[in-house]
């Protein structure tokens, strides 16, 4: 949540990268974030398109 909070139009591309992640691993974090409703499926789409 901090990395989204510092960096809310970044690409999963630049998630990957800061976070050490692999992009399967960014997008299931993604998802669970979305299901808790810490953030909107529509703010997914602006980063999963960026």
């Amino acid at each position: 949540m901090q990395f989204l909070d510092e960096n809310r139009l970044s690409s999963v591309a630049e998630a990957e990268e800061s976070l050490s992640m692999k992009e399967q691993d960014v997008l299931i974090a993604l998802g669970w974030l979305v299901r808790e409703d810490k953030i909107t499926s529509a703010e997914i789409k602006k980063i999963v398109n960026s």
